[in-house]
């Protein structure tokens, strides 16, 4: 999952969010790296969304109660993202043969059928995999 499909489902209530749900019935298992937890922990802190650091670090220590964590990530080499943003989570997904990318990013959307990996929105993942 990248953070901008986290941030979406934040945004209406991350308690009660198809993703967070499929997470804690252990139906979907998020990959994590170092760079992806900073990325997603920064965006988290944004004014815009409303959370106070208390309820940050309570959503940053229940997503990685549920996710695997991988520190560092080999760089899958030819991965060209619009977005150099992007390139963490589509490493991590190659490194890791994640069974989807899950999104909000048009930029990563619409790379969907570059990669072994399949880019999903919310939508679609929920209806595939959760």
């Amino acid at each position: 999952m990248d953070t901008s499909a986290l941030l979406t489902q934040a945004r209406s209530g991350i308690t009660d969010s198809s993703l967070w749900d499929a997470m804690r019935n252990g139906r979907v298992v998020p990959l994590v790296s170092r760079v992806t937890y900073e990325e997603f922990r920064e965006k988290l802190g944004d004014p815009r969304f409303g959370i106070s650091p208390a309820a940050r670090e309570t959503i940053l220590a229940e997503y990685l109660s549920h996710a695997e964590y991988t520190r560092d990530v080999p760089d899958s080499g030819d991965t060209k993202c619009r977005d150099e943003k992007d390139k963490p989570f589509v490493d991590l997904a190659l490194a890791k043969e994640a069974d989807a990318i899950v999104s909000a990013d048009y930029d990563l959307l619409d790379c969907n059928g570059l990669w072994d990996v399949p880019v999903l929105n919310v939508t679609e993942f929920t209806q595939r995999f959760a």
